[in-house]
């Protein structure tokens, strides 16, 4: 009790017992610091540190109190401490500390802090006072000073500011002056309350220094604004009088312009004509640009008034008149201005209008005269010319016209200008409107005659002229398409070039066919139209379209046995090209070759399977083929070589067939055996590898080995399992194939039964050897479990060995008594493992028959141990017991003793409650100390019965006997003041519980326990009470600080329920105040101790009845805060509770045992998580103390100060389990690592006897797979590089957190990461002599491929075929061409195999002689493959060529025999037009043939070489070239002699033009020399003589030069021999006899006027 007393104040210390409460130290230090806060710094101690702690505890008793040191720190801070031992040891302390004496000085400090209290009230309120004040008076002048109404005159506010000067100046520093005393009255307050220990005093709100301070500037901030606004008005109003000066006189000014320019713009003396009016125009112009420019000068003027009206300028009317005056004549003005601009603009419009007018009249009488012509042509290029004239001047007539109506439509629509009369001046206008209206359609009617009339000459003519051209092309083409002959075309490619012409005849045919149908269509729509030469017409029509359709029938006849020739061609030429692929297949399929190992079988399947797509695909050409021959025309598909073709092609493409699959029977057959041939030689060298390994093994020594070969044996048996489904593959493969009957069958099951039985024999020596490990290392673990256990037993029974004397001093009891506790506490534990040691070796025994007399001798031995150790404690207990019952007498009087004394200062204390649940709690304490008393009782017995016999004459024996007598004194004087206590207590009770009725009256006043008890304090007492009950409080928080009595969680609800009832019904409070009352005068006549307040308050009680219902609202409120403060407490406490459980937890050390290490750490884990969870939990706590805080901040330091501990607590617990946590992480990141190393170096020993193996394999395949197993091996290692990595940073991590064992984790990461490195070089040295076998195999296998690839080549290129014809002859071309493509893409690949083999002799390979010999055959295989490929392109070159040039022979012919039959048609031309046109054509062919003679002569050229090169078609090329001269020869005359012909045609039409020309005249002529008019008198006749005279002079001139000049051109083509001379003949005498005639005439009439003028004369 007296240990919870001293050590209640110290929130982590929980006095609870003599155990667990004092291994953390802080017990010890808190009961120090109780009686000596000086001797300890208590704040710096943790419970996180224990040893610390009870160190400083032990060793500062010792030094300053002299307490000796009974105990060592290793003793308490144990899980189990030592009972007796710490009551011995305290007990020490107790006797120390109650000897000192503490002074008293409560009493003499009481009334000096009662005075000090009652002034600083009187402080505060005079404070509150002076702030109030000086707030209002702040107020108010800031009110004041935020005025912004001004006086609008200049004087008036300068009368403002002065004003406001004087307020600075004598009102403002006084209450400055205030402020500062405020200040330093708060000082003083705030000084003499930190003097008197009491709380700081807080102002009202609003009433702070930083408030007044704020208030204070906020003054200072209006009074400045205040002055800067009076200012600124100032300035303001000075600038408006400057603004109404200047703009008076600005006003002035610009009123006198505005009159001088009205005067201006009066003038409208425009002018007449254009030029007058424009130049006016431009004259207003500048007058109009002066007054815009002057607009920025009346606007000036507006502004400045309007500036002054808006800042409300005291004169502000008279500004805006003058302002208005001026607006009004500036308005004015630009109205003058307006109007003078618009008649302007009618003026010149007018002018314009007259001038438009005037110009299109005199365009319109120009064109009328151009369109009155008679001139319509006479020749299409005539006409022509005339409508292109025609339609420019329709286009010029449509752009005048367009103008015109404009003009018009702008004359109508003007509204021109009034003279000086007022009359409109339009007079004009229209007259001119009028006549060109008239002028204009006369224009426009003429145009659409002269057009009309054109157009029907052009469509004439040109009609006639279409129809000719066309008649003249279809029967050029008909002499062509009929003349030509296909049977001697032959070939493919003849054929091609054929139809290539035919589509051109095709294409020109066609294109020609939209030019007939539009001659036609012009023709009948001209019959339609009734044209006058319809009938003419119609019979060109008739003809054209005959001619044409007789055209199309030729060429599509022509164009079908084309098509029917190419489709045979094209058949025969797939034909004769499947049939030589078959050919070579067939010769393919026939090598009897089917590899000889795995590696040349793949290739000879791969080169199998390609032929069989190949062949496969190939029955689509067959097909296709087929289906061109239903194609071909019915004599080419019945021809006997098209059946026999497609005969012969299906019976070799089946035998192709059937020579396919034969081969690829025998190819998979072979595949199939080397496969598991290969698959089992693996096999077989991997389980023959392995027996090797467990054959070496031999049984382990001690444990680490065992662990080693355990871990071999299990990375072997993962092998095993691995393979086994690849053992069972192979075995089934081998069955199978055995079943399909393969021709090695006999070797395939020789094979499996070797297999079989190194299989068997592998899983046989790897269980045996398992098993003898397994039993050697559970012997071995037996070992040393036993060792273990020796171990742990010798050093329990280390501390009983030392003889304890009678004499021995209490120190060395209490050492020895623990001890003795110790192996008693742990004998369960050493026996529970001695019955598992039996139960194991009994198991050892049958396994190991022999190791049975070592087993029982080492677990005899190991039980005799035990049973030393116990055979000493008992010793040692005896021998304890007899030193131990006078000591336990002494300690048993020394506890009782203390007991007493901490009982009589409990049961002598004077508190008593003010509360019923502190006076319940009093009562229940003071039972419990009755209780507590009765049960000392018989201990106090038992020392009245054994300390007599101890009585002796020594000093110990009387000092034993003084000792029991003040005890028994002791003893009674407890039993009195318990009985006094207990009839106080019992008035409290009763007090009380009287309150306790008062309370459910005013329950509705208060909800937590402290407002609650003040309220009923307060209750029927005076503000004065009021005050003195304050200053009792302070009082006693400065006598005991921890003396606060709260109401319990139980009591809360209590009064909760009672203010619920007192809410529902409030009648029961009369009978309670009777009760209360009553209660009152009982206690009053009892002579209880507070009768007198009692009844004092049972009287305040009944007036504050009714105050109730006032009340009721404010208690509910209190109430709900002291509920959550006690349900916050309660919180605290359940976690209180659990934190300091789990600190036991966290402070334990089990990780150093390495046993279950993983459990621990889960179960740590666990603890963490709950650890975590806690926090949400404290956080709840923290939330729920913040809303007790804000609904009642009393409670904040009492609500802060337990949340701080809770969580310091926390904090300590987390500190404590994160070490923990720490410690096991560090031990499991031990055992992680350990594993991981072993894992590793077990691998390592595995991949180094891989690749130290000298293996490369015997083939390709067996080669390509050990190189599979190396990639995957080097994979594997750069996979392990990870977890080396990872070891390494594990390490560094073990480093940096200065791990306890890092030096030895690091010491096996470098022996790890060194065995790591040095796999290094073995595996590239592997990977190299993989590679070299690899490239040796590979080098091989392309040889075999190459070599038979250039055989087949060559085979192909020797081929001495060249084809009969040009299609055959560009086949094999194309054919070889594909070759040597073929053969240049395999040059890249020969170079790869001759770099291979090179690179592999110059490594020095031992077969380099086969390699190199192989070389050279591939290089002079090579070699001649390129020899007959250029010898056989040479020769198809040449053969090519001939053939070539033979077709190019052919076509000459062709294109002669063309133009031979146009050069023999008998055509003539019907007039002189169609003369010129046909000469004009044959000029063209004429050069054509000239130009083909150079043609001609590179031919001869290149025929005479291909002949000197003696090929087989030299002599048909010969011939060939001969015909194809002699046909030059003959095309060449023709060409002449249709020349000559043409010549002499058209020299005849033009003299049959000259003479008809001639006759016309010459018919005139006459007509006018027959005329019979002689005049009516002689002046008439000799007028007519005169002319006649000159027209006959004129005549005879003329005359005789074109007779002479027809006769001339008529003795010319006489001369020459024409074939008409004879008709020319007649023309001309016609000619000369018509000259003789008119001569004739003329002087006839000549004579006839002579005599008429002599007689008219006469």
């Amino acid at each position: 009790m007296w240990c919870k007393l001293k050590t209640a104040s110290y929130d982590n210390v929980k006095m609870t017992n003599f155990t667990s409460s004092w291994k953390d130290g802080l017990a010890f230090n808190a009961i120090i610091h109780k009686h000596r806060p000086d001797a300890i710094k208590y704040d710096s101690l943790s419970a996180d540190n224990p040893m610390h702690n009870l160190r400083n505890a032990f060793k500062v008793a010792e030094e300053k109190f002299g307490i000796p040191a009974l105990l060592d720190p290793e003793d308490v801070n144990v899980e189990y401490p030592d009972e007796k031992s710490i009551m011995t040891y305290v007990a020490s302390y107790y006797h120390t500390f109650s000897k000192m004496k503490a002074e008293d000085v409560v009493g003499r400090r009481i009334g000096k802090v009662m005075g000090e209290v009652i002034e600083n009230e009187a402080l505060l309120q005079e404070y509150d006072t002076l702030a109030t004040n000086l707030l209002d008076w702040i107020r108010e002048k800031i009110e004041t000073l935020s005025d912004r109404t001004f006086d609008n005159k200049l004087s008036g506010v300068q009368q403002q500011l002065v004003q406001f000067n004087t307020y600075r100046t004598s009102e403002k520093p006084p209450k400055f002056q205030e402020k500062a005393d405020l200040e330093e009255k708060l000082f003083t307050i705030q000084s003499k309350l930190r003097a008197n220990n009491q709380k700081a005093y807080t102002p009202k709100e609003g009433k702070t220094i930083s408030e007044i301070n704020k208030a204070w500037g906020n003054l200072e901030k209006a009074e400045h604004e205040r002055e800067l606004a009076l200012r600124q008005e100032i300035l303001r109003l000075e600038k408006l009088e400057q603004l109404a000066v200047r703009f008076d006189r600005k006003a002035r000014m610009r009123t006198q312009w505005l009159t001088d320019n009205r005067g201006i713009l009066g003038s409208e003396d425009f002018g007449d004509s254009l030029p007058a009016v424009e130049a006016a125009v431009k004259k207003h112009e500048a007058i109009e640009t002066d007054i815009k420019a002057y607009h920025e000068r009346v606007v000036a003027v507006e502004n400045v008034a309007n500036t002054l009206k808006d800042e409300n300028y005291h004169d502000s009317d008279r500004i805006q008149s003058k302002k208005d005056n001026v607006l009004e004549l500036w308005n004015d003005l630009l109205e003058l201005l307006k109007q003078r601009r618009n008649n302007l603009e009618q003026h010149v419009q007018l002018q314009k209008i007259l001038q438009e007018l005037e110009d299109m009249i005199e365009w319109a009488t120009e064109t009328k005269g151009v369109l009155q012509s008679e001139d319509y042509g006479k020749e299409l290029q005539d006409v022509n010319n005339l409508l292109q004239n025609h339609n420019i001047l329709e286009s010029d007539i449509l752009v005048h016209a367009d103008r015109i109506k404009n003009v018009i439509a702008e004359a109508q629509a003007f509204e021109p200008p009034e003279d000086e009369n007022g009359q409109p001046l339009n007079e004009d206008i229209h007259d001119g409107v009028s006549q060109l209206s008239q002028t204009l359609q006369e224009v426009q009617q003429l145009a659409e005659e002269r057009k009309s009339r054109l157009d029907d000459a052009h469509r004439l003519l040109q009609f006639y002229q279409d129809c000719d051209d066309e008649q003249n092309w279809i029967k050029e083409k008909e002499q062509t398409l009929e003349l030509s002959s296909l049977k001697k075309v032959q070939d493919y490619v003849s054929l091609t070039l054929l139809d290539h012409r035919q589509k051109a005849f095709e294409a020109e045919v066609n294109g020609h066919q939209p030019a007939i149908e539009n001659i036609v269509k012009v023709g009948r729509g001209m019959i339609k139209d009734g044209h006058y030469a319809s009938s003419t017409i119609e019979n060109r029509v008739d003809s054209l379209q005959k001619g044409y359709e007789h055209v199309s029938d030729i060429l599509a006849q022509r164009q079908q046995r084309i098509n029917e020739m190419l489709l045979l061609q094209q058949f025969m030429v797939e034909a004769d090209n499947i049939e030589a692929w078959i050919t070579l297949h067939i010769s393919l399929m026939s090598i009897d070759n089917y590899g000889t190992d795995q590696g040349s079988v793949e290739a000879l399947m791969k080169t199998h399977l390609d032929l069989t797509s190949e062949i496969g695909a190939y029955r689509q050409q067959i097909d296709a083929l087929e289906s061109t021959s239903e194609q071909l025309a019915p004599q080419d598909r019945s021809s006997e070589v098209v059946v026999e073709k497609k005969f012969r092609i299906n019976k070799n493409y089946e035998s192709l067939l059937e020579l396919l699959d034969k081969r690829q029977g025998r190819l998979n057959d072979m595949q199939a055996f080397y496969k598991y041939h290969d698959e089992k030689e693996i096999l077989l060298s991997w389980v023959g590898d392995r027996l090797v390994i467990l054959e070496s093994i031999e049984a382990p020594q001690d444990m680490p080995e065992a662990d080693l070969l355990l871990r071999q044996f299990e990375g072997i048996q993962k092998e095993v399992n691995a393979n086994q489904d690849r053992y069972q593959k192979i075995l089934n493969e081998g069955q199978e194939l055995i079943d399909n009957h393969n021709s090695n069958s006999d070797a395939i099951k020789e094979s499996i039964e070797r297999l079989n039985g190194k299989w068997k024999l592998l899983i046989v020596t790897l269980q045996v050897k398992k098993e003898t490990i397994d039993v050697k290392k559970r012997l071995l673990d037996f070992y040393y479990e036993i060792d273990e256990t020796r171990d742990w037993i010798k050093q329990k029974g280390n501390g009983l060995n030392n003889e304890l004397a009678s004499t021995a001093d209490p120190n060395t009891i209490i050492e020895l008594q623990r001890q003795l506790n110790a192996v008693e506490r742990d004998s369960p534990a050493v026996m529970e493992r001695l019955n598992a040691i039996q139960a194991k070796k009994a198991q050892l025994i049958e396994e190991q028959p022999d190791q049975e007399s070592i087993l029982n001798a080492k677990v005899a031995e190991l039980q005799e141990d035990w049973q030393n150790v116990q055979d000493k404690a008992t010793k040692q207990r005896n021998t304890l017991g007899e030193c131990s019952d006078y000591q336990k007498l002494l300690f048993d009087i020394d506890d009782l003793h203390d007991w007493i004394k901490t009982q009589q200062l409990i049961v002598g204390a004077d508190d008593l409650s003010n509360t019923l649940s502190g006076a319940e709690k009093l009562a229940k304490e003071h039972e419990e100390l009755t209780y507590d008393v009765q049960s000392r009782q018989l201990i106090y017995n038992q020392i009245m019965d054994i300390a007599p016999q101890y009585y002796t004459d020594d000093v110990n024996g009387r000092r034993l006997h003084q000792r029991v007598d003040e005890l028994t004194q002791e003893w009674d004087d407890l039993l009195q003041s318990c009985d006094k206590r207990k009839l106080l207590l019992k008035q409290n009770y009763e007090h009380m519980l009287f309150q306790r009725d008062c309370k459910q009256l005013e329950g509705a006043l208060s909800k937590q326990d402290m407002f609650l008890t003040k309220a009923i304090a307060e209750m029927g007492i005076g503000r004065d009470h009021a005050k003195a009950n304050k200053l009792k409080k302070f009082v006693k928080s400065i006598i005991d600080k921890e003396r606060q009595k709260k109401l319990s969680l139980f009591n809360l609800i209590e009064l909760v329920k009672r203010h619920k009832e007192y809410k529902k019904s409030l009648e029961l409070c009369n009978e309670k105040v009777d009760h209360v009352k009553r209660f009152a005068r009982r206690m009053s006549e009892n002579d209880h101790y507070a009768a007198d307040k009692l009844v004092a308050k049972s009287v305040a009680i009944e007036d504050r009845l009714k105050d109730n219902y006032l009340k009721f609202n404010d208690a509910e409120v209190k109430l709900e805060q002291a509920v959550e403060l006690q349900k916050f407490h309660q919180q605290c406490n359940e976690l209180n509770d659990w934190i300091q459980e789990k600190q036991q937890l966290a402070s334990d050390e089990s990780y150093r045992d390495q046993t279950n290490l993983s459990g621990k750490l889960q179960k740590h884990q666990t603890f963490e998580a709950e650890l975590v969870a806690t926090k949400d939990q404290l956080d709840s706590i923290k939330d729920l103390g913040q809303t007790v805080i804000d609904n009642n901040p009393e409670s904040q330091n009492e609500v802060n100060d337990r949340i701080n501990e809770l969580q310091n607590e926390w904090l300590s617990l987390c500190q404590a389990s994160a070490n923990k946590g720490r410690m096991l992480n560090e031990v499991y990141d031990q055992v992680q690592f350990n594993r991981t190393a072993d894992d590793l170096e077990s691998w390592m020993d595995h991949v180094h006897a891989v690749l130290t193996a000298e293996d490369t394999g015997k083939d390709l395949i067996t080669c390509t797979n050990l190189i599979n197993q190396h990639v995957a091996i080097e994979n594997d290692i750069t996979v392990r590089k990870d977890r080396i990595d990872q070891l390494e940073k594990q390490v560094q991590k073990f480093q940096d957190s200065d791990h306890y064992d890092a030096d030895s984790m690091l010491a096996k990461y470098n022996h790890v990461k060194q065995r790591y490195d040095d796999l290094d070089e073995p595996c590239r040295n592997k990977r190299k002599k993989l590679e070299a076998a690899r490239l040796f195999f590979q080098f091989f296998r392309d040889v075999d491929d190459e070599t038979r690839w250039l055989e087949e080549k060559i085979l192909q290129a020797k081929s001495e075929e060249v084809g009969t014809n040009l299609s055959e002859v560009h086949n094999y071309k194309i054919s070889h061409q594909n070759m040597r493509n073929e053969i240049t893409s395999h040059k890249q690949i020969l170079n790869g195999i001759y770099q291979s083999g090179e690179k592999l002799i110059a490594e020095g390979h031992p077969s380099s002689n086969d390699i190199r010999n192989n070389i050279a055959s591939m290089k002079e295989k090579s070699v001649q493959l390129d020899g007959y490929c250029k010898d056989r392109g040479a020769l198809l070159d040449k053969y090519h060529k001939a053939h070539q040039h033979l077709f190019e022979i052919d076509e000459a012919e062709s294109w002669m025999i063309d133009k031979v039959a146009i050069l023999s048609s008998d055509d003539r031309p019907k007039d002189e037009d169609s003369a010129v046109t046909m000469k004009r054509k044959h000029e063209d062919l004429q050069s054509a043939i000239n130009e083909y003679k150079n043609h001609l002569q590179q031919l001869r050229d290149a025929s005479e070489e291909l002949i000197e090169e003696d090929l087989i078609i030299s002599e048909e090329i010969r011939d060939a070239m001969d015909d194809a001269d002699n046909r030059f020869s003959q095309l060449k005359m023709l060409a002449d002699d249709r020349y000559d012909r043409l010549e002499e045609i058209i020299k005849l039409y033009h003299f049959n033009r000259e003479v008809d020309d001639l006759e016309l005249w010459l018919g005139d002529c006459d007509a006018i020399a027959k005329s019979k008019e002689f005049g009516i008198d002689y002046e008439h006749l000799e007028i007519i003589q005169d002319a006649f005279d000159k027209w006959v002079d004129n005549t005879k001139i003329i005359g005789l030069d074109r007779v002479q000049k027809v006769n001339t051109m008529a003795d010319q083509l006489i001369s020459t021999g024409h074939s008409e001379s004879a008709t020319i003949s007649e023309w001309k005498n016609g000619i000369n006899d018509l000259w003789e005639s008119l001569l004739k005439q003329i002087n006839s009439r000549f004579e006839v006027k002579c005599n008429k003028l002599i007689i008219r004369h006469a």
